[in-house]
This record gives structure tokens, sequence and C-alpha cells, in this order.
């Protein structure tokens, strides 16, 4: 059997990408069948990885072979954390949320480059905001902008009902909305808005009533232009959020729940059940009418002053105080999977410039990350190109 060779490859390449990953060695080590004391051999400059090992360790990683064989490490920012979790540390996310992150800034640059060669203005159809602007101010001028009312939430079907049309309004303002598969513990949404394009990620495995909620908060980070990863509903849980550390989150929680359930019409269904406002009957009644989760009830139940704190933190101490199970949908076909995750402006503006010629046909489905098959049915499709 012949020698296998080991490849030059500079250590701190190998070293920086593993430490990007969020893997440790020994999970690594686990992953690609690799002994740690090799991986730490590579990453030292005492041993050189074959062929073989590096295109496991590539794949992995999810980074192309081609970027081990730099001189230094490219340059490549996370954006900013906002929020820290019991138990670990800022900052600190686990290696799939990491490589949903760098996919959602890998989609954002071509997106930008695109709209260019199309000549298209990605600029945001919605007012900039600043962090001392009043958040249910806001989001009363947004609703009433973006034609949202109490009679048309009910209109809504369903909560997936509600989340389409949501999702459809936020992309006619101009803002790219996917959904990925995170682990909402981890990670319920994320916001590029930096500079445009902007873009909102919400996890598909979280509620789906979760899932609005992140969608409007993540709206609100891009209209105060503040980019984060994030688990929106966090400061309405404990006045201890207050804090300065917490004042954007708190902000876009503040914003998300007046959004969705503002103080008019809370007050008047909540005089409607005072009497059992807590209740799991009324709880559900009202969530299912405006598609609101529960949370978002109770805290606007403690803040209009309608039950106490204690009532509320009562209700948060409960092991799921959503009493709600997260969605995993069933089979999907192709281009119905691909419209929920990467959404139908995504879908335009790849199929418009692949029939301008600005990319390729392999690069659009690789871009939309679906089959030659399902993307000629979503072509075929006149409501999306």
């Amino acid at each position: 059997m012949p020698k296998s060779f080991g490849v030059e490859v500079e250590p701190e390449i190998i070293e920086w990408f593993i430490e990007r990953s969020g893997y440790e060695i020994s999970e690594l080590s686990d992953k690609i069948r690799v002994k740690e004391k090799t991986i730490q051999g590579w990453i030292n400059g005492e041993r050189k990885p074959t062929i073989r090992q590096l295109e496991k360790l590539a794949n992995k990683l999810d980074r192309p072979i081609a970027k081990f064989f730099l001189e230094e490490p490219p340059e490549e920012s996370l954006p900013k954390d906002y929020r820290t979790l019991p138990g670990k540390e800022e900052g600190e996310f686990e290696p799939k949320t990491i490589s949903k992150v760098r996919e959602a800034m890998r989609l954002k640059r071509a997106i930008k480059e695109i709209a260019e060669d199309l000549n298209l203005d990605m600029k945001l159809k919605a007012p900039k905001v600043g962090v001392e602007d009043d958040p249910k101010k806001i989001s009363r001028k947004l609703r009433s902008k973006l034609n949202i009312n109490a009679d048309v939430q009910k209109e809504w079907r369903d909560s997936y009902k509600a989340l389409e049309k949501i999702r459809k309004i936020l992309e006619e303002t101009n803002i790219f909305v996917f959904q990925f598969s995170i682990d909402p513990d981890d990670a319920r949404g994320l916001a590029l808005a930096d500079e445009p394009p902007y873009i909102i990620i919400i996890s598909s495995k979280d509620d789906i009533n979760g899932r609005i909620f992140t969608l409007i908060h993540e709206f609100g980070h891009i209209l105060l232009n503040k980019t984060s990863i994030d688990i929106p509903g966090n400061t309405l849980k404990t006045e201890s959020r207050d804090s300065n550390k917490y004042k954007i989150e708190r902000w876009c929680d503040k914003f998300a729940s007046s959004f969705l359930f503002p103080d008019n019409l809370a007050r008047d269904l909540f005089d409607e059940n005072r009497e059992n406002l807590t209740h799991s009957k009324t709880l559900k009644s009202l969530s299912n009418q405006y598609k609101v989760s529960k949370a978002v009830l109770v805290y606007k139940m403690e803040e209009l002053d309608y039950i106490s704190s204690r009532e509320r933190e009562e209700f948060f101490e409960r092991p799921y105080p959503e009493d709600e199970e997260r969605e995993f949908f069933p089979h999907q076909s192709g281009d119905k999977r691909c419209r929920k995750n990467r959404g139908d402006k995504l879908i335009s503006l790849i199929s418009k410039a692949d029939e301008k010629n600005v990319i390729t046909r392999n690069d659009a489905l690789t871009y939309l990350s679906t089959k030659s098959k399902h993307y000629d049915k979503l072509k075929s499709n006149k409501k999306l190109v």
C-alpha cells in the first residue's frame, strides 16, 4: 500500500478554522476519526495532514478545501452577539449555528453582488430608528404603514399563515427572510443589519408563534441597524434583563410584543377576560386568535397591570411556559422546502439573475440549496418570478 504523504498547510490556518468552528479538539477528533494528538500536531506544526484527512476536516468545518492553502487566515467576523445564556459564555455557539451564520453571510455577499449587477435598489423601505426612540410608538407607526391591524390578524387562518403573511410584508420592505435548521436553545434568530442587503434568519425548529415573535424582534434589530445573534423573548421573563447590557434586546422585545399585540387591543381583550386572564383556556384562545405566544400575552398582562410580577414569574417558572411543542414538518416536496427555507424574494432574485446570465444555473442551485428539478418547478411559478 503506498504511503500517504502530508500536505503543506500553515498551522495557523488549521488552528484558525478549528477555533471558528466552535468544536473542541476532542469533539472534532470523534467527528473526523483522527486522534486528538494528531490534530494538535497539525496546529503546532509538528505533523502534516494527509489530503484525505484535510478533505474530512474541511467537510466537517464547512470550508472549501482550497481555503486551507492560504498563507494567512481570511478576514471574517461573526455578527456581534447581544445575549448570554445561563451556563454559557457570551458569544459561544454550537458548531451548527456558527455554520449557519457563515451561510447567511455568504448569501448576503452573493445577493449584494447580484443586486449590483442587476442595478437593483436594496435600501430598506422602512424608517431607521434609535434605541432612544419609543418602541411602542415605532410599532404603531409601522403597523399603520404596513397595513396590519387586529382585523387583519384575525383573518389569518392560523399561525403558519400569519408567518407567511408577515414574511411577505417584510420582504416587500427589502428584507430577505430565511428559515434555517438551528437549535432554538442556542439561537432563535439572526439579523444581518449593518448594511444592505438586510437579512433575517429564524429557526425552523422553533414553535410557530416563537418564530413569528423572532421575526419581528429581528426586524427591530434591522430598524436599529444593530446586527445580532440572539434568543428573542428572554428580556420578557425577568426585570433583571433591564440592565444596559441588554438595552438593545429589551428594545427589540418591546417592539415585537407591541407590534404583534398593541396596548389598546390588549386592554380591550384583558378587560373582557379579567376574571380568568391566566387560565390556560383564555391564553390559548387569545394566542390562537392573534397569533402571539402565551409568553407575550403574560408579559403584556403584567406590563399593563392586569397581573402581578409574581404571577408573571410563576408562569415563566413552568418547565414549558408556552405549552406548545416545537414544530417539525413532515416530508415536503423540494420546491416547497426551498420556498420555506429561502423565501420568495430570494427565489425571484436568483431566477432573474439566472435568466439575465448574471449567474450560472449551478450558482442558482447552490444559492437556493435545491435540485435542478425543484428549481425548474419554482421558476414555472409566475407568482414567484
